[in-house]
């Protein structure tokens, strides 16, 4: 009786445990704006981790997380590993992005259908309003090439003169910042309304 309890309990962890890493992989395909499906999607990935993060994770270790390669035995992946991803993907480490998706709305995937603003598509000069719970505002003007300089924030970690980059925005969405420049420091990541997503709009002068 206690022998099928324990039993039960450890699948209950496993089974857990195996979502955890399946939400992780999701969030970083949106991140990467793109599915891990073939060598060449593993090669990129491994590359754009490595540029936001400056760690590395082998393009092997990120297809046996994602199941394209088996493993010969099973193992949970390395923390290294996990820890890269959830930084990747703008956390402090995988408990972090693990405690905050517990959270989160449970849907392992779903259509955008929320309005959404390729960056590309606007003109150099365009200013922006972007806010996100709880009481989050940044003014941001983009610069080109995917990069926007923060011009005006209030009760957030960014800091007026921040350089970032990011491809897109999308109403109640959050907001995946790459290549963050914030107070002369190496370029990182970054996550706008993680929990409720961002609102913009284009401000006319």
């Amino acid at each position: 009786m206690c022998y099928n309890i324990l039993l039960l309990s450890c699948t209950y962890t496993i089974d857990i445990m195996e979502n955890e890493y399946k939400n992780l992989c999701q969030a970083v395909e949106h991140r990467a704006d793109r599915k891990m499906q073939t060598p060449r999607d593993f090669d990129f990935l491994s590359v754009c981790v490595e540029q936001i993060t400056h760690r590395h994770i082998g393009v092997n270790t990120l297809k046996r997380l994602w199941g394209y390669i088996s493993n010969e035995k099973t193992s949970t992946p390395r923390q290294y590993t996990i820890d890269t991803l959830a930084q990747y993907v703008g956390y402090k480490n995988y408990d972090d992005f693990a405690q905050t998706s517990i959270y989160a709305n449970d849907v392992d995937s779903d259509f955008i259908t929320s309005p959404t603003l390729n960056v590309p598509n606007i003109s150099i000069g365009t200013h922006l309003r972007i806010t996100w719970h709880p009481d989050r505002i940044m003014m941001v003007r983009y610069e080109g090439d995917n990069t926007f300089i923060v011009e005006k924030v209030e009760n957030s970690k960014l800091m007026v003169g921040d350089c970032f980059c990011c491809d897109q925005l999308t109403q109640n969405e959050p907001l995946f910042l790459y290549n963050l420049i914030h107070d002369g420091n190496k370029p990182t990541g970054y996550v706008c309304g993680r929990l409720g997503g961002i609102r913009y709009n284009i401000i006319n002068d």
